[in-house]
């Protein structure tokens, strides 16, 4: 992982793209994807060859509070390694879709199987209780 921050820090962005979204209600968000060529910094590793690409989304949020008005700032920035030489829009939409299909299939997961409604989820002692013998034993 640092060598993947270290390539974003140091080396030039080979492609850059930035979206706005103000579309969601009480927040609004600004995106920059960069993309920076990873091969020459993990050259005689075990990652020479597979990983092509370091991609880091920068992403600036203000949430609005309703409670008095006020924005809050939420900095966030994520890495991804890729294998393929992609370019800043390729990955950011490739990204978006991929959070796209899990909060739909957590929706699914939630609404029909109830999911978030498990005797598990709201009540966990009683299976705890039965499984920590045994996993106490086990790690003796």
């Amino acid at each position: 992982m640092q060598i993947i921050e270290r390539v974003a820090q140091i080396d030039p962005a080979l492609s850059s793209f930035e979206s706005f979204d103000d579309k969601k209600r009480s927040r609004e968000e600004s995106r920059k994807v960069d993309v920076f060529d990873a091969s020459s910094a993990l050259e005689n590793t075990d990652w020479d060859g597979l990983i092509v690409r370091v991609i880091k989304v920068t992403r600036a949020t203000l949430l609005r509070r309703a409670k008095d008005r006020t924005w809050d700032l939420r900095l966030d920035i994520s890495y991804y390694a890729c294998s393929s030489p992609v370019t800043a829009d390729k990955a950011a939409d490739a990204i978006r879709g991929h959070w796209g299909i899990e909060n739909r299939n957590h929706y699914v997961r939630d609404v029909a199987m109830l999911e978030d409604a498990s005797r598990i989820r709201k009540n966990p002692g009683i299976f705890a209780s039965v499984l920590t013998p045994t996993l106490g034993s086990r790690f003796r």
